[in-house]
């Protein structure tokens, strides 16, 4: 069995004066990392305005009332060696700060003030801002190797809100007015749809404390954004290439939907996907890589959402390649699929997660990170890391054997693709 504690660790939860939901990993005389999760991410965007949540993102730190603009903001905290960032995904957007002194938790909580409660959305930034998304778009689109994952998102998740854009695309971020942000802001950039995650060297009475007394807090009613019942999943396309005529390699994601990351199946996923596809033991690399020479490199990721996951392959090879690595990572699938997985890649594949997992858990960064989809999207089944090392060590063959034949069926791959080829040059054996 393990336990936080082998780690250094204690876990403590505890509720803010308006309910909010704080949960500590303390660990002692180490610099403090923070996330303030909103459970408001890109899926919840309005239809035609796709990109709304990440660009409320943008504006969060450009101006508040404490803050004339984002470099003064930036060297609030950067005169006592912190770090701030925001960033969004699906399901949420998230305010991370990292400081190397408890003296200075004052400071994060001004900040984490300011964000929450006194953003002002300038007229001229908020443009200047469209113009960089409108930017950024065009850089993803542009890079069949960053584009490929925005083409699997919405062919595995076709129909559905996840199955949209994070950024969007040009004409709905064209679409996103002022109101707009400020609505998002009001709504749901609040304590109601927020959990703070703190790990380092303090103590959560005084974390609680610096919170109550630096923040302006809203009574917490509810969650309306948490999500308990499972993804729908659509198959009207299998397949999805964007051509990108004349470059070198075709950058390819091929898989299966599966679960949640609430789901007990979700850790024998992951187990898979370390088997298949991580460092250069896995069953895929060797074929891939070192027997044949198709691919640089090559990953086997099973994520999973609130409510929904996919098991995915990664990689790129050239054109007249392409064949020749679909077959063989195909065989790959039908190996998963028959519970040909060996009792030493099983065995391998738990040793060298559990052991690279207590490597990466050094920093309070790391704990704050691995913790914070869990302890925000569905507290009731949040994963702690020794629950999940727990479970992991207690994978069967048997269990990869049955999620084998459950997620791996032969009417349900997804294949997106983006490079010089089309849907003619190939065929799926499977």
């Amino acid at each position: 069995m393990f336990s936080l504690k082998d780690f250094g660790v204690t876990k403590e939860v505890g509720l803010l004066e308006n309910g909010t939901r704080v949960v500590l990993f303390n660990k002692p005389s180490v610099p403090i990392s923070i996330n303030v999760a909103f459970n408001a991410g890109s899926r919840f965007d309005p239809n035609g305005k796709e990109g709304l949540a990440h660009f409320t993102e943008h504006m969060l730190l450009q101006k508040t009332k404490k803050f004339n603009n984002v470099a003064s903001l930036f060297k609030y905290l950067e005169e006592v060696g912190g770090r701030i960032n925001v960033f969004t995904d699906s399901e949420q957007i998230c305010l991370t700060i990292d400081l190397s002194d408890k003296e200075d938790f004052d400071k994060a909580v001004t900040i984490i003030d300011e964000v929450v409660n006194n953003m002002i959305v300038d007229d001229a930034v908020f443009e200047n801002e469209r113009s960089v998304i409108m930017k950024e778009i065009a850089d993803i689109k542009s890079n069949p190797q960053s584009y490929v994952g925005e083409v699997a998102e919405e062919l595995f998740f076709q129909n559905t809100d996840i199955g949209r854009s994070v950024s969007g695309d040009e004409k709905s971020v064209s679409n996103i007015t002022k109101k707009d942000i400020l609505n998002l802001y009001n709504k749901k950039l609040n304590t109601n749809y927020m959990t703070v995650i703190v790990s380092g060297g303090i103590e959560l009475n005084e974390l609680i404390l610096y919170l109550n007394e630096g923040i302006t807090l809203q009574k917490v009613t509810d969650n309306p954004n948490a999500l308990t019942v499972d993804l729908s999943i659509f198959r009207e396309s299998a397949i999805k290439v964007e051509v990108y005529k004349d470059t070198d390699n075709v950058h390819l994601v091929f898989g299966f939907r599966s679960c949640s990351m609430f789901d007990n199946d979700h850790i024998p996923l992951a187990v898979l996907s370390v088997i298949c596809g991580s460092g250069f033991t896995s069953s895929l690399y060797k074929k891939l890589r070192e027997e044949k020479g198709l691919v640089y490199g090559v990953s086997v990721d099973s994520l999973g959402m609130s409510d929904s996951g996919a098991w995915v392959v990664s990689t790129s090879t050239p054109k007249e390649n392409v064949q020749q690595l679909l077959d063989i990572v195909c065989d790959e699938f039908n190996r998963i699929y028959d519970g040909g997985i060996f009792d030493s890649e099983l065995r391998l594949a738990k040793d060298k997660i559990i052991k690279s997992r207590k490597q990466r858990m050094q920093t309070s960064r790391a704990w704050v990170d691995f913790h914070t989809a869990g302890e925000s999207l569905n507290p009731k089944k949040a994963r702690d890391l020794d629950k999940v090392l727990d479970k992991i060590s207690k994978v069967t063959l048997g269990d990869l054997r049955r999620v084998g034949r459950k997620y791996f069926s032969k009417n349900s791959w997804y294949l997106a693709m983006c490079g010089d080829t089309t849907e003619k040059d190939f065929k799926i054996n499977y």
